[in-house]
């Protein structure tokens, strides 16, 4: 499996806030657990990313794409539900609790952000997750050069 982080220019080092840590765990776990052998996580950072064409919001969006199985319709309906295991089976036997992509939407949403899944069945998934730079006045990551 290849993990590449996609952010031009690369930056040395990403910190992130212990709430978007856990939240950037979850789901970078998740597609490690559902992505086969040989297949490549893309990870990007767009600091600057426009909300619309017409302005830049101040938000950055977080991406994180796989080469997995991707969702049915009926698991897309319940990806954020607590306890909630789908219908994947993750490749390498790994279990599952069906927590973290719950806890990641909850976390995402108390730091003031919303996420989104993007899949087809059978071409993988992506999950993108706008958020401001800053929530109650605070960083909630640094890039550093």
């Amino acid at each position: 499996m290849q993990i590449c982080f996609i952010y031009p220019p690369l930056p040395e080092r990403v910190t992130l806030t212990p709430l978007l840590s856990i939240d950037f765990d979850n789901i970078l776990s998740n597609a490690i657990k559902y992505s086969p052998s040989g297949k490549t996580i893309k990870i990007k950072v767009d600091p600057d990313a426009p909300l619309d064409k017409n302005r830049n919001n101040g938000y950055t969006v977080i991406e994180i794409k796989d080469e997995g199985p991707g969702f049915s319709e009926a698991d897309k309906a319940r990806v954020f539900e607590e306890a909630t295991r789908l219908s994947a089976v993750p490749t390498g036997g790994e279990s599952s609790t069906g927590h973290g992509l719950y806890i990641a939407r909850k976390l995402v949403i108390e730091m003031g952000g919303t996420i989104r899944l993007e899949s087809i069945s059978g071409n993988g998934s992506s999950f993108l997750w706008p958020l401001e730079r800053q929530h109650n006045g605070l960083p909630l990551f640094g890039l550093v050069n």
